[in-house]
């Protein structure tokens, strides 16, 4: 049965976060919508595109999606690994030999790092989980993280696909691989997984087997549309806003040597909703199974150890969902424990959320999902998200 809500309820929130974070100047725009696997049950934007042109925003527009790229990765590692092509035990060196023989971090800082040989390899499904031991570099909490913001480790599509590798070989890993569990760089090596299975590039991969099945024809690595109908993005920094990617000079209009499955995607709010659309319907989309039923069960339950969350399992300062009670699987958020998270919300619930503040989540016990759009880093600037579960599940009948 669809879920109903409250329209004067919605309708209301709407009021609420324009003039909470709109008519505040905190967020350039903002666009939220409600599906279910049949429709769009509620939709609204409002607010400019960019700022200086006062261009409106609208669901036509392209938003950077950066880490809400992940689920679409591992997705596609998933497909394969039902077709028979890939295990999840597999250590990443079976792809890429530089990955074999890792060191990992065990004290000091800058070029007094001191590191001992990593216990095991990395598998696919540690890669999957982010209990790989890889880190990203803008956080720079710890040690590691800076010598990945100085070597430019997270700008991965700016390197050909071996040269990256390489660079990341001769980084240490955070921790051993399985013992912990820290956001970084392993979706995007997942994709080059993909790429090196298939012999495709990334973006070819999903346009083959994810976007065209779905009718996701405006996602891409590379926007190539009228520059009015791309969103600028700004950077808020010490009570200041500036633009970080402007509209019509992106770098995402530009070529580049790779893919990043980590966060190199561009899409709209409609395309967006197309995907969850489908997993809604446990993988299912106009006929085409994008995805089997048990193997999208297994990538959104939580596989980290000991039925614990993210916080608990954490050595970095970072992830996308902030709240106790959520661990993580195999590219979704998995919330396990609605009262000890804080928010409202559903046991089972999955998604991720993105840099510039863009965020989903799929709730299959209600049976909806909620898409949330905007263009402002850092994406922990604002608790916007927290608002937008207490009104929306507020708003259920």
């Amino acid at each position: 049965m669809n879920p109903i809500f409250n329209q004067n309820a919605l309708n209301a929130m709407m009021d609420q976060l324009k003039a909470r974070y709109l008519d505040t100047g905190v967020l350039p725009n903002l666009g939220v919508a409600i599906t279910n696997t049949e429709e769009t049950v509620f939709e609204a934007h409002d607010g400019f595109a960019d700022l200086d042109q006062n261009i409106p925003i609208s669901p036509q527009h392209h938003y950077r999606i950066y880490s809400m790229t992940k689920p679409i990765t591992c997705l596609a590692l998933m497909q394969l690994y039902e077709r028979g092509l890939v295990n999840l035990n597999t250590p990443v060196k079976e792809y890429f030999p530089a990955l074999g023989n890792l060191q990992v971090y065990r004290s000091g800082v800058g070029q007094s790092i001191e590191t001992s040989p990593a216990a095991s390899d990395i598998t696919l499904h540690q890669l999957l989980t982010h209990s790989s031991g890889l880190t990203y570099g803008f956080n720079q909490s710890h040690p590691v993280e800076a010598l990945y913001h100085d070597r430019h480790i997270d700008y991965v599509h700016r390197f050909p696909r071996e040269a990256w590798i390489q660079e990341l070989a001769s980084m240490p890993l955070m921790f051993d691989p399985g013992t912990a569990w820290n956001y970084g760089v392993s979706t995007d090596v997942i994709g080059f997984v993909v790429e090196v299975i298939t012999g495709k590039s990334l973006g070819e991969y999903f346009k083959d087997e994810i976007f065209d099945p779905i009718g996701m024809h405006e996602t891409s690595f590379r926007y190539t549309g009228a520059p009015e109908r791309m969103t600028s993005c700004y950077l808020t920094q010490n009570g200041k806003t500036s633009v970080h990617d402007a509209f019509d000079q992106s770098e995402f209009s530009k070529s580049w040597p790779s893919c990043s499955g980590g966060s190199g995607l561009i899409s709209t709010h409609r395309d967006y909703l197309r995907f969850m659309k489908m997993l809604l319907a446990k993988g299912l989309f106009d006929g085409n199974q994008i995805i089997g039923r048990k193997t999208l069960e297994l990538m959104h339950q939580n596989h980290l150890p000991n039925g614990l969350g993210m916080v608990e399992h954490s050595v970095g300062g970072f992830t996308e969902n902030r709240h106790r009670g959520v661990g993580y699987g195999l590219g979704f958020s998995h919330r396990y424990d609605v009262a000890i998270s804080g928010v409202n919300g559903s046991i089972g619930e999955y998604g991720w959320g993105g840099m510039a503040g863009t965020n989903f989540w799929i709730d299959p016990k209600e049976q909806f999902g909620v898409l949330f759009t905007t263009q402002m880093l850092p994406s922990s600037a604002y608790d916007i998200r927290s608002d937008l579960r207490a009104m929306i599940y507020g708003a259920l009948v």
